[in-house]
């Protein structure tokens, strides 16, 4: 530390040095007037600092020091943030059948993991070497190899390359992964050796024909590899287009299943004597199938008796009994709507080999998605049980000698998330010991999920109970991610609700609480409401959904306020119209109550909540990830500006603590009746923000005046209309169009259905900006608002909008929102006042928009990107967004590999660099305004796909300040930004991504009130704003009495101007620096005091 002290010393002689002797000078700093802040007085220049603050982060050192982590971290690049604890979509868990207690799971965008402590916690297995991760499938053979089967194809293709809705991913084709040996673990006594032994000795290799010809070729025989099996020494392969393919440890090939070759298999089960079962999709209808000849290569159908002539079936899971090893169950499906049809069973070794009768109910309900999610599992050992699963786990036994079992529900989806009895929807597969050598081993169950790994075991208190096994399981699937001020991370995850990560680290990974979701703790006590809810066409807080699991979006606010309250807004959404905006209960997010959430729709007999029931409706009208984005500056233009009530507190003593006060120029006044308000006079206001304050003047030319003494003197108290610069906006795309909350940060105000009796003022407002008049009826689910993005003045928005009927999308221009929303329009069912805006189509394109991002501080270029699959541009640079649309121009990028899908872009605010999201993984450029810029695959992220970018853009002070009310003073603080600059991915598998390397300099704390500002170590200095563009005011502190003197240098070292400020005291002190003769650009200030020097960089817009 002190080498680079000294180093650091050097060089800044050096460099001051050799500004020294440019010659160039110009006068720029004022007219020398001198500001000065004494001990319990406050600065004039702090007026300027709150009233045109903005987001104006400075650029500096590359790192900064972090709470929890070293002084001086090393940069880092790309680093999971994990969480650790949330797992993804799990198709595949088997025991390895030589080494007791290890595990192998099959993610289908995270991986191959194995766990050598019964699923404790996991570690991953790179068994292809970073080229897929999409595992749907696992199998052991005799002699202890795994073999890997990936791509899932029980989705509709349609979803593939697009970021908007649950999709499965293709796949490389089927790998061999040895071990060494099968008893690897026999003589291996910690889980560190077991790990370290699996690390060092396993490999992997692609078995020859089953890697796809291309990467994007999704009818491949090999692109979904639905199930596996080792069987009589051959490896079957179940695929979604090539039917059954069987290898023989040399050859492929393919076998014959009632004559066929090409169907869809997607299972495959074996008992002890090598005897084969399937389940296909013969086209019209699933059936099932058994091995029926020696050479193992033809299948012969099995029918069920009770099955009629034109019936179809959905689709089929099998198991073979453990002790009754001949006897084969079957779980079917409907073939309308994936519930369920029944379960049969038959003997293969009866004379006439035929499924008899229904074994369940006609009122049993396993969900309506099997299609997607079904399994069935056997323990017949001491009495037939059968397990059969959709979205919960039943029990089935013969209670009574009938052919209908009784039925025991095992979990349930409705619970909340630590009740013991919750288990994520959607089970794909039920996994226990068939050679239980404990009596712990004979009762624990697994099972596999969309939200990863559940065991029924022992908990801490010794009692059974349901838990999540999902430890270093790391494969959570992100939609959307978005950053709190203080660095706190929220990830919108398929099947895992919102995840939040309270402070991600560089160091390691750490585990996240599941919010905003329909088991979360408190969320049952509004369940009352549902029917309330469902009655008024309000399906926000539908539960009962299974992707009301899943969280859809987020988006963050800079404000952080920790007294007297802790205040940390988020805005987050699930699927089907569930928005909510929470500032937590004390940093606690995990239980929704009534207090801190705010969610549903409004309604008439007292109702209230967040959205207008006319936003959106629900089912197929509804869409499944809509776009949203906050659009929140604090400094607006005059034009986007709202205003707030401001209550001059007047008193009839100087002594009084509840009077207002104000500050007027080194002064600070109480005041009392008859105080003389003069042209100039500012006061402290609280927005609508979470009372995040601001400065504002009273002027003449409001107010009016005679010989500079306003002609405003209130005598009693007085409130008037203060113009507010922090406005934060939300704009949300929905079924029915795009709407803007233009206060959403207001948490005083909320939504219910308006009628004469609530006044406009109490109302929370959303605005209409572009109504969908039609939609296709064919695709009516699909969002056809795919992406938005606000301008940075706040004026205009693009928006996608999607017709999946011809697969083109729109570019949209809405324009004008600045005037309009200053008139404070509410959207109803007979308003037209989308129409008030200036609407244009920029372009249309033969592909999806997956999103849109406007160039940092410009309204006139874009970038948009694309999803799905062809190989042309997947990127393209809009130019003159802003003109005439004749004048509209594009560029292609292509970003990634030939035909990649890309899902988003970033453009970092604090440099020339941007990042794009594509299928296989995170690209970035150096120079994104060069003719053609260089696209690099960035080290750290794999060939996962990215589906959104977050930069913390703000870099807000710490805000310190004191209010009255009577007699008493509370103090307010508003904590600065952390982590400025800093970067996050969202991956669809491999969870949360972050970037720390280029981290902004924060700024220095500020104190406002008539406390004396403590000031701790040497001088230190900042200007705010920070860009800016006609003043900004440089503030320092000096711990003792010193000479100043004050330099600006342009980027090429020229000294562009000077200041002495001659011998000032100790204390704060400010110099407002007038920019209007100087240039775009960055510039350095330099303030020479007793013993050190001092630089910031300026940024002049």
């Amino acid at each position: 530390m002190i080498a680079m002290f000294f180093l650091y010393l050097f060089c800044s002689i050096a460099i001051f040095s050799y500004l020294c002797h440019l010659e160039r000078i110009v006068d720029l700093i004022g007219n020398k007037r001198e500001y000065i802040m004494k001990s319990r007085k406050l600065l004039l220049s702090l007026a300027v600092f709150f009233l045109v603050g903005a987001f104006a982060p400075m650029k500096a050192s590359p790192v900064v020091a972090t709470d929890g982590e070293n002084d001086e971290p090393e940069a880092k690049g790309w680093v999971s943030i994990g969480p650790d604890n949330v797992a993804g979509r799990v198709r595949a868990i088997v025991f390895d059948k030589f080494n007791d207690g290890v595990m192998y799971a099959g993610s289908v965008g995270g991986g191959l993991f194995v766990s050598v402590n019964g699923g404790n916690n996991w570690r991953e297995i790179d068994f292809s070497n970073g080229q897929c991760f999409a595992v749907s499938s696992i199998a052991q053979g005799e002699d202890g190899t795994i073999y890997v089967g990936t791509g899932e194809g029980f989705y509709q293709e349609l979803f593939i390359g697009q970021n908007n809705r649950k999709s499965g991913l293709p796949g490389n084709g089927v790998y061999k992964v040895t071990t060494g040996n099968a008893q690897w673990a026999a003589n291996l006594t910690s889980d560190e050796e077991k790990y370290a032994y699996v690390a060092n000795n396993f490999a992997s290799e692609l078995i020859p024909g089953t890697q796809p010809a291309t990467r994007y070729d999704l009818t491949n025989d090999f692109s979904f590899v639905n199930d596996l099996a080792w069987a009589n020494g051959k490896l079957y392969i179940a695929t979604k287009y090539g039917g059954l393919k069987i290898w023989d440890g040399n050859n492929l090939t393919a076998a014959s299943i009632d004559g066929a070759t090409a169907v869809n298999v997607t299972d495959i089960k074996v008992n002890r004597d090598g005897k084969i079962a399937i389940a296909y999709n013969q086209g019209t209808s699933f059936a099932v199938a058994r091995l029926s000849n020696e050479q193992g290569t033809e299948f012969s159908p099995i029918t069920f008796s009770t099955q009629g002539n034109e019936e179809a079936f959905g689709r089929i899971e099998l198991a073979f009994g453990i002790k009754n090893n001949n006897v084969l169950y079957a779980l079917v499906a409907t073939a309308n709507n994936g519930s369920l049809k029944g379960v049969y069973k038959v003997d293969l070794t009866s004379d006439n080999v035929r499924f008899g009768n229904k074994m369940t109910s006609n009122t049993m309900n396993l969900g309506y998605n099997m299609d997607e999610a079904m399994s069935i599992a056997i323990n017949d050992m001491e009495q037939e049980y059968i397990y059969i699963a959709g979205n919960t786990l039943q029990r089935l036994f013969d209670a009574n000698g009938a052919d209908v079992f009784y039925s025991e529900t095992q979990t349930s989806p409705y619970a909340t998330l630590t009740s013991g009895s919750y288990v994520a929807p959607n089970i794909h597969s039920i996994l226990f010991k068939e050679n239980p050598q404990t009596a712990e081993d004979s009762t624990r169950i697994y099972l596999s999920t969309d939200a990863g790994i559940f065991v029924y075991a022992l908990d801490a208190t010794q009692s059974r109970s349901w838990r999540p096994a999902n430890k270093g399981l790391v494969s959570a699937q992100y939609y959307n991610v978005a950053v709190g001020a203080d660095g706190s991370v929220m990830g919108a995850a398929q099947s895992n609700a919102i995840n939040y990560i309270a402070a991600p680290s560089v160091e390691k990974q750490k585990s996240a609480d599941i919010v905003w979701s329909p088991n979360s703790k408190g969320f049952e006590d509004f369940s009352e409401d549902m029917s309330v809810w469902e009655e008024k066409n309000d399906f926000a807080n539908f539960a009962y959904n299974i992707e009301a699991k899943t969280g859809a979006n987020a988006v963050s606010s800079a404000v952080h306020r920790t007294k007297p309250n802790i205040r940390k807004p988020f805005v987050l959404l699930r699927p089907y119209n569930s928005l909510t905006r929470t500032y937590s209960n004390d940093n606690d997010y995990e239980e929704v109550n009534s207090q801190t959430w705010q969610f549903g729709q409004g309604h008439n007999g007292g109702k209230s909540g967040l959205m207008l029931k006319e936003m959106s409706g629900y089912g197929s009208g509804a869409r499944f990830i809509s776009p949203m984005t906050l659009w929140e500056t604090f400094n607006a233009p005059d034009a986007s500006r709202d205003s707030v009530d401001f209550t001059f507190a007047v008193t009839s003593s100087n002594d009084a603590m509840g009077a207002t006060r104000i500050f007027r120029g080194e002064e600070v006044i109480r005041f009392v009746a008859g105080t003389e308000l003069k042209d100039g006079d500012k006061i402290l206001v609280e927005s609508n923000s979470l009372e995040y304050p601001f400065f504002y003047t009273l002027t003449a030319d409001r107010f009016g005046a005679t010989g500079g003494v306003l002609d405003f003197a209130p005598i009693e108290d007085t409130t008037i209309k203060v113009p507010n610069p922090i406005q934060s906006r939300l704009f949300i795309g929905t079924s029915k169009g795009v709407y803007v909350c233009k206060e959403i940060m207001n948490f005083k105000k909320v939504n219910t259905e308006r009628s004469s009796s609530v006044p406009l003022s109490s109302e929370l407002i959303w605005v209409s900006l572009y109504d969908l008049a039609t939609r296709d009826a064919n695709y009516a689910y699909l969002n056809p608002v795919r992406a938005v993005a606000a301008s940075s003045d706040g004026d205009a928005l693009l928006i996608a909008v999607e017709h999946t009927s011809s697969n083109t999308s729109d570019l949209i221009r809405i324009s004008g929102i600045n005037n309009i929303l200053s008139n404070n329009e509410v959207y109803s069912n007979t308003s037209t006042n989308h129409k008030s805006f200036t609407c244009d189509t920029l372009a249309t394109f033969n592909r999806f928009i997956s999103s849109i991002a406007y160039e940092p501080g410009s309204s006139d270029v874009a970038y948009i990107t694309f999803s799905g699959f062809d190989n042309t541009a997947n990127v393209k640079k809009i130019s003159n967004v802003s003109g005439d649309v004749a004048n509209i121009q594009t560029a292609d990028l292509l970003v990634g590999e030939e035909d990649s899908p890309a899902y988003t872009i970033l453009l970092d605010a604090f440099s020339t660099k941007a990042y794009v999201g594509t299928d296989r993984g995170l690209y970035e450029t150096s120079n994104r305004n060069a003719s053609t810029p260089s696209w690099s695959k960035v080290a750290g992220i794999p060939n996962v796909p990215i589906y959104d970018l977050y930069q913390q853009t703000a870099n807000l002070p710490t805000l310190t300040y004191t209010t009255y009310l009577s007699n008493n003073a509370t103090e307010n603080v508003f904590e600065g930004t952390k982590y400025s600059g800093a970067i996050y991915a969202a991956s669809y598998g491999k969870g949360l991504f972050m970037n720390r390397d280029n981290l902004q300099t924060p700024q220095d704390p500020v104190n406002v009130g008539l406390d004396e500002v403590k000031v701790n170590g040497e001088a230190s200095i900042n200007l705010y704003p920070n860009p800016a563009a006609n003043s900004t005011a440089l503030n320092y502190n000096l711990e003792v009495a010193s000479k100043v003197v004050m330099n600006i240098y342009d980027m090429n070292g020229r000294l562009i101007s000077t200041l002495d400020k001659g011998t000032q005291s100790a204390g704060s002190h400010s110099q407002i620096i007038d920019l209007h003769s100087m240039d775009k650009g960055v510039y350095m200030i330099q303030m020479l005091t007793k013993g050190s020097v001092k630089t910031v960089k300026l940024v002049v817009q």
